[in-house]
């Protein structure tokens, strides 16, 4: 099968853009 994508991101770099990616959201809607 073809390789997924995210497995190439290290879990420490998908958590932290998660993290800033929901901060943001949060700053967003307030």
């Amino acid at each position: 099968g073809h390789p997924n994508p995210l497995e190439g991101i290290p879990l420490a770099v998908k958590a932290a853009l998660t993290k800033a990616y929901n901060e943001g959201n949060a700053r967003t809607i307030r």
